[in-house]
């Protein structure tokens, strides 16, 4: 292990058109004593990644199993390679500026051991939907905040911490982030949030529909994070939520099937009261500008019914005596 310095660990898969400048953004921000490598863990690209990233210097571990696989047993194959003190995390889509290495040295060269997250930001050509939901400059703290959820495209730990938590859970699709930080925080380490400097995500929704896909995806797994967690009251508050909205749907649905104009109204505050509420906690309290407001309000609404569906599928895969015998 080289004290100090910090292994950057990527993901990836079919990241051809964006892994070049993730790779050049990282070189740029090496002092010459910070860097101890970086490992890209390819999960069976079928593009140029591999030879992009050996050409820009990269470690390159490949999954040649002719299986895909998930997202943390990328990561942990990843560290077990690393050599620095520190592990960053980092996904292919995302570009760091020269102050990012610089500036978590500040953290990790002093008592601190945890796990430490960047805001991110988009680029300004992004869509509506992406300056929206992926700009979360209006939700940064005025400084270094502890936090229980870090996103795992950002996140750098020390060393000793993950081996002391056991690393990412490799049995989780999504959520491993989240369930990863719950473990850090419980271990009595903490989790810090740093509102400078501003990290890019490349990987931002560019469209409504491509939205909702992949919002589906991110909440299909919160049932499972929830018994890994021993149903503990901050692992089920997404999966409860999500059935406050679809409890909100489903009167809706019987509403207009009965055309109930009291069930229609009740339908439609279950649906809008929260996602007032979460309006205003989040951006509203950050000073966001009106229109940007009411843009996160529409996401957010559309958000959570899309994880109350999530959540309906997860429930039917649980109880279907048929789901059960496949996954065995």
């Amino acid at each position: 292990m080289k004290p100090g310095s910090f292994s950057v660990i990527i993901p990836a898969y079919n990241e051809a058109g964006q892994i070049e400048a993730c790779l050049d953004s990282i070189r740029a921000g090496d002092a010459g004593d910070l860097l101890a490598e970086i490992i890209v863990v390819d999960n069976g690209s079928t593009d140029a990644t591999v030879v992009l990233a050996r050409g820009h210097g990269a470690t390159v571990i490949e999954n040649t199993s002719g299986k895909r696989l998930t997202i943390s047993r990328l990561r942990n194959l990843g560290a077990a390679r690393a050599s620095g003190e520190v592990l960053a995390f980092l996904d292919a889509d995302m570009l760091v500026p020269k102050e990012w290495l610089p500036s978590a040295r500040e953290y990790f060269d002093g008592t601190f051991r945890g796990a430490l997250g960047f805001v991110e930001t988009i680029p300004d050509d992004a869509g509506w939907v992406g300056k929206t939901w992926g700009n979360y400059v209006y939700l940064r703290p005025a400084r270094a905040t502890r936090v229980d959820y870090l996103t795992g495209r950002d996140l750098m730990v020390h060393r000793q911490v993950f081996e002391q938590v056991g690393g990412f859970a490799e049995g989780l699709e999504t959520d491993e982030d989240k369930e990863f930080t719950f473990r850090v925080v419980s271990a009595g380490f903490p989790a810090l949030i740093a509102p400078t400097p501003l990290v890019v995500h490349l990987g931002y929704e560019r469209s409504l529909g491509e939205f909702i896909r992949k919002e589906y995806w991110r909440q299909n797994s919160t049932l499972q994070l929830a018994s890994r967690m021993r149903y503990s009251l901050r692992s089920l508050r997404h999966p409860l939520l999500s059935l406050w909205y679809l409890a909100g749907l489903a009167l809706l649905m019987v509403s207009l099937a009965l055309c109930a104009p009291f069930l229609l109204l009740a339908g439609g505050g279950v649906q809008l009261l929260p996602t007032v509420a979460i309006t205003l906690r989040k951006p509203g309290r950050r000073g966001a500008p009106p229109r940007f407001l009411l843009r996160y309000f529409v996401l957010c609404l559309i958000r959570w019914n899309v994880a109350g569906l999530a959540l309906a599928a997860q429930l039917v895969r649980r109880l279907s005596p048929k789901a059960g015998a496949g996954r065995r």
